[in-house]
């Protein structure tokens, strides 16, 4: 009973990302904090605080359009549905959700008291947005890698980022094949092997699609971020890449991807293949910087980036 407490108060504790600059090329600018919460308990906030004088500034959005719960909470007024409804609505979503609340005392204090939040200190020092992650939902990642309740590897936070990768969407397929060098697919049976594990169940109908996922995934797991992702998941490592790992667009410049020809008996990826992956990593670079909420870089965009002054209460998986 003792451990299985111990485990829980664990999880609860706060897991700053302003504490993991090692773990960052490009650190966030905002708290990346975990917490122990499920989507009834972003139910039961959200009606808490949708009753309360601050209630103008709380929102519910999804990832995607969810029928349960349609598109957020911006359009109640025209189905007629109260507060309440929706509340039990949202126990039902089938996509990711994010509850957006004002970041004040008040509702800091209430977080707190009411839902058993915990900040650290850093989080509530100023008006920097505050992003909490479900400890359920990366429990696993957790309990194996932590010391100190902090995170000690990339590994395991390139995972967590491949999950916000999920929530938005933004690199889709990841290659677009008619822009990818050419390939000869019938030598990757017999030759390619490294590439073909990554290629995975897809192999017997390979196309350039999947060839060049399949050499990315593989780099990916040479130098262990996101390791065994396949080539069907690999767009929300690429946006996790691209958001924490790379400082710049230049930094595709420093991405080798030869170094996959040296357990191979035949060049995997030469220097033209090589510099185009490069091109595509900065060109995808451009696009995640510009279009995601999580990163605040980059873009003069910024209606639909984290905003100063907000806590979001996300969930990673439906």
């Amino acid at each position: 009973m003792l451990i299985r407490e111990y485990i829980r108060e664990s999880l609860r504790k706060v897991i700053s990302e302003r504490n993991y600059p090692e773990l960052f090329r490009k650190p966030f600018d905002y708290e990346m904090l975990i917490c122990d919460y499920n989507s009834n308990d972003i139910s039961n906030i959200y009606k808490h605080f949708k009753r309360s004088k601050y209630k103008d500034s709380v929102k519910i959005d999804t990832s995607v359009y969810d029928d349960n719960i349609y598109g957020g909470d911006d359009e109640l007024e025209n189905y007629d549905i109260s507060i309440d409804q929706y509340a039990d609505m949202i126990k039902r979503a089938d996509k990711q959700l994010q509850l957006i609340l004002p970041k004040n005392n008040d509702v800091i204090k209430d977080l707190k008291k009411e839902f058993n939040f915990e900040f650290s200190d850093t989080s509530i020092k100023d008006n920097k947005p505050i992003v909490f992650i479900p400890s359920a939902e990366i429990g696993s990642f957790i309990r194996r890698n932590k010391k100190n309740n902090k995170i000690q590897s990339t590994e395991y936070m390139s995972w967590i980022l491949h999950d916000l990768g999920h929530l938005e969407n933004i690199v889709d397929g990841g290659i677009d094949s008619s822009e990818a060098p050419g390939v000869n697919l019938s030598d990757i049976d017999t030759k390619y092997i490294k590439v073909r594990t990554y290629i995975n169940k897809q192999l017997n109908e390979a196309d350039k699609f999947f060839y060049w996922r399949g050499i990315i995934a593989a780099w990916f797991n040479e130098i262990g971020y996101t390791p065994d992702v396949s080539a069907e998941d690999l767009a929300p490592s690429i946006f996790g890449y691209c958001l924490s790992e790379m400082n710049s667009e230049e930094d595709a410049s420093k991405m080798d991807f030869r170094i996959l020809n040296d357990s191979e008996d035949v060049n995997v990826v030469a220097n033209g293949e090589n510099k185009w992956l490069q091109d595509f990593f900065k060109k995808t670079y451009k696009l995640v910087h510009a279009s995601s909420k999580f990163s605040r870089f980059d873009s003069n965009n910024i209606t639909s980036k984290l905003k100063d002054g907000y806590i979001y209460i996300i969930t990673l998986h439906p």
